[in-house]
């Protein structure tokens, strides 16, 4: 894993994505922002993004208890990790240490606020790496304080159906933007 030092603002981010789709994702997040700091999950339309809601994935942030819990899932996330319900923490979504790291990136993105961008290797299942583009952004309830991330990933996942073995999330390199 490596980290990359950008400079910051929303137009850096939006720059550094190379997929279509992240960055159709990361366009309609400053629309739906308007005049307010962060945008609300609620201020995220659906059908601006339709095209793109399989790759999406949302967490939710309790600022009291430090816990992060899944909000939503696509299609392409669920099929590729199959993770448990709405509402799930996120410590039950992955094996500890990679549930930790989960935590430690959706943490900052909501914390800081800050913008993530990770390429390279996205995802392990047995011998196959998937690799690809993954961006997460930060979302609030009041439109000030962070208590929420809006992620996507796009990549091409190999037919490896057969395989029995978990996924692992992975996070090769990362590039982090103030907002």
């Amino acid at each position: 894993m490596s980290e990359l030092g950008a400079s910051g603002g929303f137009t850096s981010f939006r720059g550094s994505i190379k997929s279509d789709a992240l960055g159709t994702i990361a366009d309609h997040w400053q629309s739906a922002r308007g005049n307010k700091r962060l945008p609300a999950w609620t201020s995220i339309q659906p059908s601006c993004i339709a095209s793109h809601l399989k790759r999406v994935f949302a967490f939710t942030y309790d600022r009291a208890s430090r816990e992060i819990t899944r909000s939503v899932a696509g299609s392409q996330v669920l099929s590729l990790v199959g993770w448990e319900p709405k509402g799930t923490p996120v410590q039950n979504l992955q094996a500890p240490r990679l549930a930790m790291r989960m935590h430690l990136t959706v943490s900052r993105v909501v914390l800081g606020p800050t913008f993530y961008r990770g390429t390279g290797k996205l995802f392990q299942q047995g011998p196959y790496v998937v690799e690809g583009e993954r961006i997460v952004l930060p979302l609030s309830s009041d439109g000030d304080v962070g208590d929420g991330a809006l992620g996507a990933s796009d990549y091409y996942h190999p037919e490896t159906d057969s395989l029995t073995d978990p996924v692992e999330v992975l996070h090769d390199i990362e590039e982090w933007f103030p907002l």
